[in-house]
Order: structure tokens, then sequence, then C-alpha cells
């Protein structure tokens, strides 16, 4: 940007530091990354620097073979096998127990098919595998399909998990029901537990925080959300701070609190949203995520509530 001097040359005419941003009221300007998500926003760039998200439909295999001691050469086939994938092996137990794909939001992700292994010193050469619904864009929001039947479902940032880390999300409620999932990082392969997520339940929803000991067992946190209908947009943001103690914040207010929460000995984990484990990957509707490098205060929560409350009113939705 070139700026304006003033009339001897030797100052600007204008104060930088009044500059406004050119898109102000879109992107929150001090956040790693912020989505919106719809059909205008068909490559899932965020508006601060273009980063990518990238769609994982892979799936739970029903067969793996055994004896594998290396990841074998991988190639999918079967009616609809349009567009050539790169398949990435992952082994538990030398079977082959999951893949993952290079552009599974192609239309190869609503093919059936079967998966050949080929190489790594194994047997069991045949996997047959269902592949979940592809993702749709609608105006001003994503759904992520329903595939909860041996598969898997979601789309993953290139950020890491950390602490001292907060991601707010625009999300339309679902029905308490089991085995669905509002949002959840997952590690690069498939084999393993998110570090954290917030779960839809019979009884209603429920966040976990994956601990030291690997699991979630004494981490489950029952959390209200705001009073409404099913299908309304709720605000809810998921922060953890250096200790790791997490604090749910519903747009209208309500904040849950658990301290000592999150453990992160595990790096090889990413932001997210949707399924990141087969039981729960239940799908669900996204309008807008953002994911910032601080633990913000509920006061800080409320504020971006505010602004994205009035951003996303342009776009058609309201949140409650």
């Amino acid at each position: 940007m070139v700026l304006p001097v003033d009339i001897n040359g030797t100052g600007y005419s204008v104060n930088p530091a009044d500059f406004q941003p050119m898109f102000q009221g879109i992107a929150e300007t001090d956040a790693e990354a912020h989505w919106l998500f719809g059909n205008d926003n068909p490559t899932m760039a965020d508006m601060l620097s273009g980063q990518l998200m990238t769609p994982r439909l892979s799936t739970r295999l029903t067969a793996g073979g055994t004896g594998y001691t290396s990841a074998p050469t991988l190639t999918r086939s079967g009616t609809g096998q349009t567009i050539p994938q790169a398949l990435t092996a992952t082994l538990t137990s030398g079977a082959v127990s999951s893949f993952t794909e290079t552009d599974p939001g192609s239309p190869d992700a609503t093919a059936q098919g079967s998966v050949a292994a080929t190489g790594g010193g194994g047997s069991g050469a045949v996997i047959a595998s269902g592949l979940a619904p592809a993702p749709t864009q609608n105006a001003g929001s994503l759904t992520l399909a329903d595939a909860t039947t041996n598969n898997l479902n979601g789309y993953q940032t290139p950020i890491d998990i950390k602490r001292d880390q907060t991601i707010c999300l625009a999300v339309k409620r679902k029905a308490l029901a089991s085995t669905t999932m509002i949002v959840g990082w997952w590690p690069i392969g498939n084999t393993r537990t998110p570090a954290w997520m917030v779960q839809v339940t019979a009884a209603g929803y429920v966040a976990f925080s994956r601990a030291s000991g690997g699991n979630f067992s004494g981490d489950a946190q029952t959390v209200a959300p705001p009073a409404g209908s099913v299908g309304d947009w709720l605000f809810l943001a998921v922060t953890h701070d250096a200790a790791g103690a997490r604090r749910i914040d519903w747009g209208n207010g309500t904040v849950y609190s658990q301290a000592g929460a999150l453990d992160v000995a595990d790096v090889r984990h990413r932001v997210g949203i949707g399924g990141s484990t087969y039981a729960y990957a239940g799908g669900g509707d996204f309008a807008e995520l953002m994911v910032f490098q601080a633990a913000k205060t509920s006061a800080q929560i409320a504020a971006i509530y505010a602004r994205s409350k009035a951003r996303l009113l342009t776009r058609g939705i309201t949140l409650l």
C-alpha cells in the first residue's frame, strides 16, 4: 500500500494507526484461521491466509488381511472409480486397519468398490469398503453426511492441536441422539481417538478432552445447549488454557469449566470438524470455524459471538 504524504513530504497525511481492515466485520483479524462455509467457498480456503481444509471421507475397513510388516500399496477399484486416488494404509497388529485418500471429496467418494493390497509382506488382498457420502456445500453452510456405518466423515485443517487455543464455530443444533459428534480433533492416521470432542448423546452435549491416560473415561462433562429447537444455529466455543483446563462457552452466555483436562503429548492431531472416529460420524451442519492461538476469556468469547452473529446474519443464518 502506498500512503499519501503531507505537503512537505516529511510524514503521512493519514495516521496508519487509524486504518481499518478493508474487510472489517468479516474475518477475525487476530485468529490463526477463519473459515466461512458454503457454496461460495468451494475450495474451503480460510479468509486470512488461504489455508485449506481437507476432506476426510476415509473408511473403516471390514477386512484387512494379516501379517503385514510394512504398509502395502493400496488400489481402489469398482463402479464409479473414475478419478485416480492415492491411498495410504495404516497398520494395526499386522492388518490394514484403515486408509486415507487424496481427494475423497471427488465423485469417487460416493462410489462403492474394493481396495486391493499388494506388497508389505502380508496377505488378505481384497478389502471391502463402504464409502461415506460426500459433504454438501449449501448457501452459507456445510453439511457433513451421516456416515456412522463403517465410515468416517469430516474436514481437517492444517492447524495442530495445542494448549492456549480457542476454537469457535457456528453449528446447527442436532437432535439428542447417540453416535453423533459436532466437532473433533483427530490424528493424521485413523487408528486413534481424537484429542477432544463434543459429542451429542441421548441426554445432552458431552465435552471430552484426552487426558494423559489416552482416553476420555474420567473427563466426561455434560453441557446443556441454549434453549431452543432442533435446527437452531448455535455458537459454540471450546477453550484449553496453558494448564490444559477446558472451558465451553455457548453464545448465549452459558459457561462450563473443567480443570486439567487436556494432554498434548501427541502432536499428530489437527483441528477439525465432524467425525473422527467411526462410531461418532453422524454428520452435522457448520456455518463457520475460527481458530485462535490464545485461551480467550469468556468476555472475549462473548464479543466474538456478537461479531459472528452479525456476520452470519448477512449470509442468511441467524445464531440463537
